[in-house]
């Protein structure tokens, strides 16, 4: 055989092996998909929390409770569509409880991170809001087809586009799956149970309204399946304080100051309680504020897809867990509100500033909130970090102006404060309140999100 000919059969064959062994690296070597998830913007994580909020409040039934659920779980739709393309991450699978076998990428072939994630946030919000009115269902596919629309055109790659819509689709069917094993099935359709009979006795819970005398969604804490096993188990860090009718008493003083402070409240404390109390079907409830406030901290950074699909699965689990453990103990310990013990015990003719809803006082769900969606924002952004909240600047019922804040732990500590100002609930309700949404969060940070 001549010199060249076998000299040119030794390179194809050197050249043949090596693209052999590049691809077995590339099928072993999942760590560095190409393109990466942060190589697009976060634009559609914030179309998507826009849409949320809107379905969250025009739906029937999304109680605060329920509401803290879909945020969780279209946090978590976010975030598990586009992990495979975070070299630095790691998908959440066998840390939230339930959460395995979902499908993965095939590391050979290229995808478009955006598409994936709108396909995949699609199939979850129609699942989480299945009983939407008919014209607020419909926005779901109509944002779908707006943001792939808009993507394709920026993309011209069809086989990539198809193959992302297909694994977006994939994996938001895997996540509905799990969704529908978390013991809270339809939750939207039985928010005040019949079944359910109050526990009577000096210093326990009583409605305070006639409108509503039925306890909201009292079997949450102990059905509803918290997304860490750690957090299930979670219990206020302290007891509540011992009922006492004596004057002299610390339960008495509590009362007393909540009482105090509704008789002498001044109108900045008045908007401060209705900045905070953001009641269902007038907005989407405290979880959908706290959501706002992290869309638009994404929007104005110019954040990646990466980085705003983390933060919104941590604020969306912490959310959840943190109602979820309010309420267990709420239902534990059922401490009657301030202005059942006030009309029994100081002054008959006392009403709270603002509604309390139909649960027992301790602890506060919007101190617990607040502070586990605190820790989130904190840990992207900075513990020490200036930001301006502009949940409510459109809002004509009240001054919403934005609020300037020096740290996203001094918004939970006021949102806290609010509720004692509402009359709504005890200050160590609201203390302790904080104190165990911070302890939940906490869990959910030291989670491995990191490889």
């Amino acid at each position: 055989m001549p010199y060249l000919t076998k000299k040119y059969l030794t390179l194809t064959l050197f050249a043949c092996l090596n693209t052999l062994l590049l691809t077995q690296c590339i099928k072993i070597d999942n760590t560095k998909p190409n393109p990466k998830t942060n190589d697009f913007d976060a634009s559609v994580i914030v179309q998507w929390i826009d849409l949320t909020n809107t379905l969250t409040q025009t739906t029937n039934g999304y109680t605060l409770p329920v509401a803290t659920r879909a945020y969780a779980y279209m946090g978590i739709a976010a975030y598990e569509s586009v992990a495979s393309g975070m070299p630095q991450n790691q998908s959440m699978q066998g840390q939230l409880q339930g959460l395995n076998n979902l499908p993965s990428i095939d590391y050979n072939l290229t995808y478009h991170f955006g598409i994936i994630a709108n396909e995949c946030l699609a199939q979850m919000a129609k699942a989480l809001f299945e009983n939407a009115q008919t014209i607020h269902f419909l926005k779901i596919d109509s944002l779908k087809n707006k943001i792939n629309a808009d993507l394709n055109t920026k993309l011209k790659d069809e086989n990539t586009a198809n193959r992302s819509k297909l694994f977006g689709n994939a994996m938001g069917k895997a996540l509905v799956v799990w969704l529908n094993t978390d013991g809270a099935a339809t939750p939207w359709s039985n928010n005040y149970p019949n079944t359910y009979t109050p526990p009577l006795g000096e210093g326990l819970w009583k409605p305070t309204s006639n409108s509503q005398t039925r306890a909201l969604q009292p079997f949450w804490g102990t059905q509803t399946r918290s997304f860490l096993a750690a957090n299930a188990n979670i219990n206020a860090s302290q007891t509540p304080i011992a009922y006492s009718a004596n004057n002299i008493s610390p339960f008495y003083v509590q009362a007393f100051e909540t009482y105090a402070i509704g008789k002498t409240l001044t109108s900045v404390q008045l908007t401060t309680a209705k900045y905070w109390a953001n009641e269902p079907t007038q907005t989407p409830t405290l979880a959908g504020h706290f959501a706002t406030i992290a869309r638009n901290l994404m929007a104005d950074k110019n954040e990646k897809l990466g980085n705003a699909s983390e933060l919104f699965a941590k604020i969306g689990i912490g959310m959840h867990d943190a109602t979820l453990a309010a309420w267990k103990n709420k239902f534990l310990y059922n401490v009657l509100r301030p202005q059942t013990y006030i009309q029994e015990k100081i002054d008959p003719t006392w009403l709270s500033a603002l509604p309390a809803q139909p649960t027992p006082d301790y602890v506060s769900e919007n101190a617990c909130l607040a502070a586990a969606a605190a820790m989130a924002l904190s840990d992207t952004y900075g513990y020490t970090t200036k930001f301006i909240d502009k949940t409510h600047a459109a809002r004509t019922d009240f001054d919403g102006s934005p609020r300037t804040y020096n740290a996203y732990t001094e918004a939970a500590a006021e949102c806290a404060l609010a509720s004692l100002y509402a009359g709504t609930n005890y200050r160590f309700s609201n203390d302790n309140g904080l104190n165990e949404g911070y302890r939940v969060a906490r869990n959910i940070l030291n989670l491995k999100w990191k490889k």
